[in-house]
C-alpha cells in the first residue's frame, strides 16, 4: 500500500469512528437523554476541532474539508448548549443535527456535495464564534463560518503548546558514522479513541537502564481509529549510533492523560535493540508496564495483533 492509499485509509477510518459517535449522540438526543447526548456531542466536537485546526500537524483533511469540519464542530457545541439550557429547539435543532450528520458522511466527497445544511452564522452566537478563533500569533488558511476562504487568523483551534511535544531537529552526519531517524507510523491499541492526549516518549538506554541521550516526546496523537493511533512523526536520535555502548536499545513508552487522577500514565512500552536497527519498516511488540529498561521482565501487553509500526532511516 502506497502513502496515498494509507492516507485515504486513515481518513475513512476516522470518518467511520465519527459517524458512529454522531449517531450515538443523536440517538441519545432523540430518546430524551440530554445529559448523555451533550457528553457525546462535546466529545465528538473536541476530536473534530483538532482535525480542523491550523496546526501543521493536522494534515489529514484538506482546507475545504476542514472548513466543513469547523462548521460541524460549531454546530455540535451549539446543540450541546441548547440541551444544557433546556431550550432544545433553539439554535441547532435535532432535525438540523440529523442533516449535519449526513453532511459528515459526505465529507470525503466534498467537491461533489451540496451546500452546508445550516446557515451557521445565523445560529452561532457571537460570543461562541469568538471563542473558536485561533491564537492570533498563528496564521492559517481558514474561513469564517459562512465566508470565503482567506489567509487570515480565523480558525477553530487554539494551539496548546503543551501538546506539541519536544521533538528535536536531525543531527549532522559524520564520515563513517550513522545517524538515525525513527518515523513512528502508528500503533495498534484496543479502544484507541478512548485515550486522552496520548503520546510516545522515545529514549535510548544502555543495558543497565542509564539514559544515553536526550529523550523526546511526540506531539499528542490526534488521529484515532477504532483500534489504531496514527502518529506519523519523525524522531531524530540525538547521537550517532557508533557513540552508543554495546547493548544499547531504543525505548518507546506509550503514555496518556488520566483526568480522574490528574496525571500522565504509562499504558505500555516497546523497545528495539541494536541488531534490530535496520533501514526500512519495522513492527515491534508491546509490553505491559512498568517499563523495564534492563529488559529482564518482559510480559506482552496482549496476544492480539497490536504492534508499534516504525520506519527507520539511516544516514
Amino acid at each position: 500500500m502506497d502513502v496515498l492509499d494509507e492516507e485515504e485509509a486513515e481518513r475513512n477510518e476516522v470518518i467511520t469512528v465519527w459517524e458512529a459517535a454522531f449517531k450515538k449522540a443523536t440517538d441519545f438526543d432523540l430518546w430524551g437523554q440530554p445529559v448523555e447526548a451533550r457528553e457525546c456531542y462535546l466529545k465528538l466536537a473536541t476530536q473534530m476541532r483538532k482535525e480542523g485546526s491550523c496546526d501543521p500537524d493536522a494534515w489529514l483533511f484538506s482546507d475545504k474539508q476542514k472548513k466543513v469540519l469547523n462548521k460541524i464542530t460549531a454546530c455540535l457545541v451549539m446543540r450541546s448548549q441548547s440541551l444544557q439550557s433546556g431550550d432544545i429547539a433553539a439554535g441547532i435543532s435535532l432535525e438540523d443535527a440529523k442533516k449535519i450528520e449526513e453532511r459528515l458522511r459526505e465529507l470525503l466527497s466534498i467537491e461533489k456535495s451540496s451546500e452546508f445544511p445550516v446557515k451557521v452564522s445565523q445560529v452561532i452566537p457571537p460570543g461562541l464564534s469568538d471563542s473558536f478563533r485561533s491564537d492570533k500569533s498563528r496564521k492559517c488558511c481558514f474561513s469564517n463560518f459562512d465566508g470565503e476562504t482567506s489567509d487570515d487568523e480565523g480558525g477553530l483551534d487554539r494551539i496548546d503548546e503543551r501538546l506539541l511535544g519536544n521533538l528535536l531537529p536531525p543531527i549532522s552526519p559524520a564520515p563513517g558514522k550513522t545517524a538515525l531517524t525513527v518515523r513512528i507510523e502508528k500503533m495498534g491499541m484496543k479502544h484507541a479513541a478512548d485515550y486522552i492526549d496520548p503520546f510516545i516518549t522515545v529514549s535510548v538506554k544502555d543495558i543497565s537502564g542509564t539514559t544515553l541521550c536526550q529523550s523526546q516526546d511526540t506531539p499528542v496523537c490526534k488521529r484515532k481509529g477504532d483500534n489504531t493511533l496514527f502518529f506519523r512523526v519523525d524522531v531524530h536520535i540525538q547521537q550517532l549510533l557508533e557513540t552508543f555502548p554495546p547493548g544499547f536499545a531504543l525505548f518507546f513508552e506509550f503514555k496518556h492523560y488520566k483526568p480522574q487522577k490528574r496525571k500522565i500514565s504509562i499504558k505500555c512500552w516497546a523497545f528495539m535493540e541494536k541488531d534490530e536497527i535496520k533501514e526500512g519498516a519495522a513492527i515491534i511488540e508491546l509490553y505491559k508496564k512498568p517499563t523495564d529498561f534492563r529488559r529482564k521482565k518482559l510480559h506482552l501487553l496482549t496476544v492480539k495483533p497490536f504492534y508499534l509500526h516504525l520506519k527507520l532511516s539511516l544516514y
